[in-house]
């Protein structure tokens, strides 16, 4: 996904893109500091970041706690023709496709990758 992130924002892309992010707590964030410059540099680019234990100076700093909950964002802008990539086991994927659903997004602008241990078969 970061890769696609910084793809999009190389090539200038000239659509707004809201990048949401959901992690246990800072030390396990992924691209922190990578995904703060971008959002910091490029004024297409917002982000919204839960934590499932973030602490007072998280909470601060914006960062919203609990599982990611795309309802919980009540400026999570909806364009038309706008594509939805979502990534990370199948319970996160599940949730997020009903919740966009619910929304209104058409199932083909929702695009998944799935990753997690359900995966591994080894018969």
């Amino acid at each position: 996904m970061i890769s696609m992130l910084q793809n999009l924002v190389e090539q200038k892309f000239s659509y707004p893109i809201t990048w949401l992010h959901g992690c246990r707590n800072r030390s396990v964030h992924a691209f922190k500091d990578q995904l703060d410059q971008i959002v910091t540099t490029n004024e297409s680019v917002e982000q919204h970041v839960f934590y499932d234990a973030p602490t007072e100076s998280d909470k601060q700093a914006g960062i919203l706690e609990g599982f990611l909950d795309i309802n919980k964002i009540e400026s999570l802008p909806q364009y038309p023709g706008a594509k939805y990539y979502v990534c990370g086991p199948a319970p996160f994927i599940r949730k997020q496709y009903q919740d966009l659903i619910a929304k209104g997004i058409e199932k083909e602008s929702i695009l998944f990758e799935e990753f997690g241990p359900a995966l591994l078969q080894l018969n």
